[in-house]
């Protein structure tokens, strides 16, 4: 294969890229995953979760308290994936909603609210999950010095925290050299480069991050500041530099090819352009569905430097297939490994090295 011939259909890109798949966990997913995005079967997804110990932890603790309703503690943003993804993917329907600061009697996501003083009359002995995590800790707090027993309490995130940490690092066939110039394209909080500073025990030459959202982007100030050579840019990534549409959704937040009226808009550049070709070694995108963007504007980079890869290949269909025709196009040399980090459809990666 070279880069004149390489023109292959859907089938062979796929054949090819579940060959390079570099251990029978990652083909297990790959296909597992390939499946799943064709017939949105959750049969195959479920597969995959329950691949992640962490997962099949969640899943022996919503058995075990099957006898119980579940109730879900934070009617806010993260609130949604429980929400859905328990029934999905669990088989377990949440009963309620309650939540200090939402009104009782109303609804959210199809459930009722109901007040912390009706949860303490009448439903002491059901099962609340946390699903908040910033206050979760003075949420539990409020749970156990009212009488809750420890043991009929679930904070969600101290599950799914642990394998999302994992992600982006967790290929077994990555090492890291003591100079390394590590891309975080989608910075989101800022926690992935200091995640990398920690997994390359801070030997590093530079690291650069690219976040369009305004707000995340002034969120990540801090945690950039206590690194040493860390540059952030308030820029999505792409293939070219332009200004396009943006929909702002905290960590759902994408970029809208072409820009309409009443639009928000922000800039974007490609990393070719704005690394002016230095040398990169390992590069992580997950950009809501612009990485197959994102690669085309890092070709020149590939080509000459082929840098450690670690790139989300579930927000859309096609990206199975088409992200790793693009690397290979690239650089044909590359091999793969795929891992899960999400007890939902979320977060699945594909590492090139």
């Amino acid at each position: 294969m070279n880069e004149g011939k390489f023109e292959m259909n859907v089938n062979d890109i796929v054949e090819l890229t579940y060959n390079k798949m570099q251990d029978n966990v990652s083909k297990r997913i790959y296909a597992d995953r390939l499946l799943y995005n064709m017939t949105n079967d959750s049969y195959y997804m479920k597969k995959i979760i329950f691949s992640v110990d962490d997962y099949v932890h969640l899943k022996d603790l919503l058995k075990k308290h099957a006898h119980q309703k579940i109730i879900l503690f934070g009617a806010g943003w993260w609130s949604a994936l429980p929400r859905w993804n328990l029934p999905e993917f669990y088989d377990v329907e949440p009963f309620c909603f309650v939540d200090n600061f939402v009104e009782p009697g109303s609804k959210y996501l199809n459930l009722p609210v109901i007040s912390f003083a009706e949860l303490c009359d009448k439903y002491k002995d059901e099962y609340i999950i946390i699903t908040v995590c910033g206050a979760r800790m003075e949420i539990y707090n409020q749970l156990i010095s009212n009488g809750f027993e420890k043991e009929n309490i679930l904070l969600l995130s101290d599950i799914t925290d642990e394998p999302a940490f994992r992600q982006y690092f967790d290929c077994p066939y990555f090492e890291h050299d003591e100079d390394e110039v590590f891309v975080d394209a989608g910075v989101f909080d800022g926690m992935t480069a200091k995640r990398f500073a920690d997994w390359s025990n801070g030997k590093y030459e530079h690291i650069y991050g690219f976040e369009p959202n305004l707000s995340l982007y002034e969120n990540s100030k801090e945690k950039y500041n206590t690194l040493s050579n860390a540059t952030l840019l308030a820029k999505g990534v792409w293939n070219k530099d332009t200004i396009l549409g943006f929909e702002d959704n905290r960590a759902g937040s994408k970029i809208i090819e072409g820009v309409t009226a009443g639009v928000n808009t922000v800039p974007v550049t490609s990393l070719d352009i704005a690394l002016e070709g230095q040398r990169v070694t390992f590069i992580k995108m997950d950009v809501e569905g612009s990485e197959l963007k994102g690669l085309q504007g890092s070709e020149n980079i590939i080509r000459a430097w082929k840098p450690k890869l670690a790139i989300s290949v579930y927000h859309k269909r096609t990206d199975l297939w088409e992200i790793p025709e693009i690397i290979l196009k690239y650089n044909p040399e590359y091999k793969f490994c795929m891992r899960h980090y999400y007890f939902n459809q979320s977060e699945t990666l594909l590492y090139a090295f």
